[in-house]
């Protein structure tokens, strides 16, 4: 209530997230009293001062790093680092000028934090890529929940190879 903000911690109490503002305004609570959490569907009601707000939540991610930074025709594989703050799934399409080399994953199911996600650097025909220039990671996480299909997050990472 201190800081007018929701932290959010695994069930090994290991810190994943913050969400919120003091204000009034959309992600903002004015002196936050409570909070309760359906877990089931994924609920937050948060009381305050002057009422309460409501969450559905959904999930939120973000590309710690792609290693390595540069792909050469020496490179084995290329890790994605993946930071995701819930459980859900993730779609991986790796494109180049636009046009989809390969879907890397569909539905892959991964845990809240961090996640290592490794291309081998092959296209959809299971050859090395040898095409020069920038490739584009497109990323969506979707939730596992009652939110499936309300929410999406799209990611997008670049990587060149020389």
């Amino acid at each position: 209530s201190v800081n007018s903000v929701v932290h959010k911690f695994d069930s090994d109490l290991n810190y994943i997230v913050t969400f919120g503002s003091k204000g009034y305004g959309d992600k903002q609570f004015y002196k936050p009293l409570g909070i309760t959490i359906y877990r089931k569907y994924g609920q937050v009601f948060i009381g305050e001062k002057s009422g309460f707000q409501y969450y559905w939540v959904g999930v939120d991610g973000w590309i710690e790093s792609l290693t390595p930074s540069t792909i050469t025709d020496s490179t084995k594989g290329l890790t994605i680092t993946l930071y995701t703050t819930e459980q859900c799934r993730v779609k991986i399409e790796i494109k180049h000028q636009g046009e989809t080399v390969r879907q890397l994953t569909k539905y892959l199911r991964r845990n809240l934090g961090i996640n290592h996600i490794v291309w081998d650097l092959k296209n959809s025909e299971g050859e090395l890529i040898e095409d020069s220039g920038v490739y584009d990671i497109d990323i969506e996480l979707e939730p596992l929940y009652s939110s499936r299909g309300f929410f999406v997050k799209q990611i997008r990472g670049r990587v060149e190879k020389e």
